[in-house]
């Protein structure tokens, strides 16, 4: 996966997010790719939180874009 993979916006300030994983392959002239992402929430500034949740993606395109693509969710820490 890119490094452009990310969440911009979200309401709650003292939610953040972190990239924990992303891979990606290039097979048959597709791309397939995952990638996670961990919620914490917390104290602004500081890095102090507790994890909140997770959001697993996974997607799958080729060279006229997406073809598939999906994501799920955990709460709570893993």
């Amino acid at each position: 996966m890119s490094n452009r993979a990310w969440v911009s916006w979200n309401v709650n300030p003292t939610v953040t997010n972190s990239k924990t994983s992303d891979s990606g392959f290039i097979s048959g002239g597709q791309y397939y790719g995952e990638g996670s992402f961990n919620y914490k929430i917390g104290v602004i500034g500081t890095g102090i939180g507790a994890t909140i949740g997770t959001v697993e993606i996974r997607v799958r395109g080729d060279k006229s874009g997406k073809r598939s693509g999906n994501f799920w969710t955990t709460v709570g820490p893993n």
